[in-house]
């Protein structure tokens, strides 16, 4: 059995060329993905205070609760004229205040309560030029039954 075996290491019965070329063919670790350089224009913003609690009145107003308020937080901080930044990253910005307690619970509040009652004013002032619409409309609409005009005030506030 002195067959040449194919797991031997030695120059002679390899096939892969000679010992020299066997040494320096090492497999040499994966590289490591390089990050990209910042362009010269791009750099890195700080959030001041002020830029925090600017982000949680626009986050609030753009009622979290309901689906699609990234697209309209970005919208407000887009119209705001305020420094460019993505949607996710106002999205990020916001959970880390709420989480870092960046901004005191107090004024997370404060801020909330402000943007909830401009929220409740702005509905009361659309409410109310329906109805000032509707009073007008009935007036001019002489020929609608006094018993209708109700029904049609009611049908206002389902909407």
């Amino acid at each position: 059995m002195n067959s040449p075996s194919i797991y031997s290491t030695s120059p002679a019965l390899s096939h892969c060329g000679s010992e020299q070329e066997q040494t320096t063919n090492t497999v040499a670790p994966p590289a490591r993905r390089q990050r990209k350089p910042r362009s010269e224009k791009a750099s890195r913003h700080t959030w001041s205070k002020e830029d925090n609690t600017k982000l949680m009145k626009l986050y609030y107003q753009s009622v979290p609760s309901r689906s699609g308020y990234r697209k309209r937080l970005h919208s407000l901080w887009n119209d705001a004229g305020l420094f460019p930044c993505t949607e996710q990253r106002l999205a990020d910005q916001a959970r880390s205040i709420r989480n870092s307690n960046l901004l005191s619970d107090i004024e997370l509040l404060k801020i909330q309560g402000t943007c909830q009652s401009l929220r409740w004013n702005k509905h009361m002032d659309h409410l109310s030029l329906q109805l000032r619409g509707l009073h007008q409309w009935g007036q001019q609409n002489t020929l609608l039954p006094q018993a209708t005009q109700p029904l049609l005030f009611l049908k206002l506030l389902d909407n």
